[in-house]
């Protein structure tokens, strides 16, 4: 559990100090496994200017593997929270049909989506972050209990 701030970078962490980057590289590492694991192909492209902030999307056709799209001008922080954040979408079962005219009901759903998906990113990572990493692969590595 995060107890107090030391720097921008540095974090205090149950005692000891580690470098916030290289946390969340290794976090950033089982994200990649996960992914892997479940046939997800990543993709990192550089974004244009103009798209609101967008950091990342999770695409899914039918008949096609998933595939999530980091924007690949963002640190490694904020990639690896787009990462799960784009992840959580998945094992949501998330996916919908954009349209040119998003009525009231569509906004409400995707806002729905958007935090469901966010308390689940928070909660990867937490576990990851927090040691559990070896108890989640356990979970992750049975691909069929998923789908």
């Amino acid at each position: 559990m995060l107890q107090n701030q030391i720097g921008k970078n540095v974090v205090r962490l149950d005692g000891f100090i580690a470098n916030k980057q290289v946390m969340y590289r290794n976090i950033y590492e089982h994200l990649c496994k996960i992914a892997n694991n479940f046939g997800i192909n990543v993709v990192y492209l550089r974004f244009p200017e103009g798209l609101g902030g967008l950091r990342g999307l999770y695409v899914k056709y039918a008949n096609e593997r998933p595939i999530i799209v980091i924007n690949n001008k963002l640190n490694i922080i904020k990639r690896t929270e787009t990462f799960a954040h784009e992840l959580a979408h998945y094992f949501l079962g998330h996916g919908w049909k954009f349209s040119e005219h998003e009525d009231e009901k569509c906004s409400k759903h995707i806002r729905e989506a958007e935090t469901e998906a966010q308390m689940l990113a928070l909660k990867l990572i937490e576990l990851l972050r927090g040691g559990e990493g070896k108890r989640l692969k356990e979970y992750f590595s049975c691909a069929a209990m998923w789908k």
